[in-house]
């Protein structure tokens, strides 16, 4: 009963995955997904065209400085100093005009011959957690192989997960693949996020939040261990027994 209830909140996320996989996989996923945390928010004023004015607020440019404060300024202007030291004045805030589907995440996941095997199972998690914390934030997510820089996917389904899990590749992730995907795909504007999963070679690679899995020096390994950098936070370690 325990493992059906710890399963609820994630049974629409791990839906692609059979019942076996997915009770396998709710571990990685409920401690991966603290890590990732959510979708980072986007300045309002930062993207999209003007649209008129969505209200006042405390912060601006003086162009935008409303005209009673000018008025003060004439009538007072050692009240519109004080004002202005104290943070009081006010200002006509932005509307922009906003795109559909304008705040993407994706992510490409190395198939090269380091992350054969254990690895690829987090890879799984990844994809399946991305996919969910994007749906969150109403945003588009895609997905793609590194080794295959030019085609992203979008749909996560039983088959792409499995095709995930398939995918193989002689070639290890380099520079050079790093640039063809930033070249094929434009999404490291605003609103937009590149996430990169491999072994220890993302670290230097990664043009934004990567996820670096290592697999421990053991005699007989028993976890992989998942390093979550963002740019905004802190990088975390991850501990991830195997199942």
């Amino acid at each position: 009963m325990a493992a059906i209830d710890r399963l609820q909140p994630w049974r629409q996320a791990l839906a692609p995955l059979t019942a076996e996989m997915a009770r396998a996989l709710l571990p990685w996923v409920e401690r991966l997904s603290l890590a990732l945390g959510p979708l980072a928010q986007v300045d309002p004023e930062a993207d999209g065209d003007p649209d008129g004015f969505t209200g006042l607020g405390r912060r601006g440019p003086y162009e935008r400085l409303v005209p009673t404060e000018w008025l003060l300024a004439t009538e007072a202007p050692d009240e519109f100093v004080r004002r202005a030291a104290a943070g009081e004045h006010a200002f006509f805030q932005l509307a922009r005009r906003s795109e559909a589907g304008s705040r993407v995440s994706a992510a490409f996941f190395d198939a090269g011959p380091m992350q054969i095997g254990a690895p690829r199972l987090v890879h799984l998690a990844l994809l399946l957690l991305l996919e969910r914390r994007a749906q969150a934030a109403q945003a588009r997510f895609f997905w793609g192989v590194a080794q295959r820089p030019s085609t992203l996917r979008e749909a996560v389904t039983p088959e792409q997960a499995q095709l995930l899990l398939d995918g193989r590749s002689r070639v290890d992730l380099d520079e050079s693949l790093v640039n063809l995907i930033r070249g094929y795909h434009q999404l490291r504007d605003a609103g937009r996020e590149l996430w990169l999963v491999g072994g220890p070679q993302v670290r230097a690679l990664a043009p934004g939040p990567f996820v670096e899995i290592v697999e421990p020096i053991e005699l007989e390994p028993t976890r992989l261990l998942a390093r979550v950098r963002r740019p905004d936070r802190v990088e975390v370690e991850v501990a991830l027994p195997l199942p």
